[in-house]
């Protein structure tokens, strides 16, 4: 048994902390992944049009194939933040490589002159329908925590 790779009990208070907020968002992500990927597999008449669109920034791709490599990515990180046992260290980089994209793609939307939904709250609206502005917003101030 490789002692990095465990949790270590010599660690101060804090990294508890950080593993703790680590693991919440790991259950967010878990979540809006999973609810993401199940709007896609099932989505409603008016969802199918915006699917069938091509991608705004990466425009080789539709929505669909974007929204599904994306809702993949956060299920994945959210499971390993969920059980990994790695140092909280590689926890907290893993979370801000996934903000950095969101942030860059964000950019780019903004850049473009984007003004349709995003897809970022695919999964939510299904259960809570949020009009274009008010998602746009909600996926910011998400991205700013």
């Amino acid at each position: 048994m490789n002692p990095q790779n465990d949790e270590r009990t010599d660690q101060p208070p804090s990294f508890a902390i950080i593993r703790g907020v680590c693991r919440l968002f790991g259950l967010l992500l878990l979540a809006l992944g999973t609810l993401k990927l199940l709007d896609l597999m099932f989505p409603s008449p008016k969802l199918l049009e915006y699917l069938s669109l091509a991608n705004p920034i990466l425009s080789l791709f539709s929505n669909r194939s974007v929204l599904f490599a994306a809702s993949f990515v956060e299920i994945c990180v959210g499971c390993y933040l969920l059980t990994s046992r790695q140092h909280v260290a590689i926890h907290s980089g893993l979370l801000l490589w996934l903000v950095v994209v969101a942030l860059c793609y964000r950019i780019g939307l903004a850049a473009v002159h984007y003004k349709g939904p995003c897809g970022c709250l695919l999964g939510i609206n299904r259960f809570m329908p949020l009009s274009t502005a008010t998602q746009t917003v909600l996926a910011e101030v998400i991205l700013l925590l």
